[in-house]
């Protein structure tokens, strides 16, 4: 792939011969692509007017913060958290994760907070949990244990 700075942007062109492209890379977030039609006798036409952008998101959203747990007087374990503002793509959903040698997922949710019933909980047994964030991406963040 042959690469060519032009006006402090580097283009990359690809070797496909029934579609030939530049792609301008700006940054690690964001491709812009620029077209032009090549007829099957070689002419090639005017580049597109417009760059078609194209986002993408390699990072993951920030770490979870303040998680808390709290016990129902029913036995209900309640775990919240502050929402995760991820600026590139969002948060897509949560993911609530306990232990039971080792870690198990135990709930998706894009709420704030996660209720483990008491039914599900043994007497006398240490329970550590996890909240992941995760992007519209599938990036995922993981946060300490609680």
């Amino acid at each position: 792939m042959e690469t060519v700075k032009h006006k402090g942007f580097k283009y990359k062109r690809a070797d496909i011969p029934e579609f030939p492209y530049y792609k301008i890379v700006l940054d690690e977030s964001i491709y812009r692509y620029q077209i032009q039609a090549v007829d099957k006798a070689g002419n090639v036409g005017y580049n597109s007017p417009q760059l078609c952008e194209i986002p993408v998101d390699i990072t993951p959203p920030p770490s979870v913060s303040n998680v808390s747990l709290t016990t129902k007087p029913n036995g209900d374990v309640v775990l919240s958290w502050n929402p995760v503002d991820d600026p590139l793509s969002g948060v897509q959903y949560y993911k609530v994760l306990k232990t039971a040698s080792p870690f198990v997922l135990v709930n998706l949710t894009s709420q704030t907070m996660f209720t483990d019933p008491s039914s599900e909980l043994e007497d006398g047994k240490e329970y550590t949990y996890t909240v992941e964030a995760v992007d519209n991406a599938g990036n995922i963040q993981m946060v300490g244990n609680v």
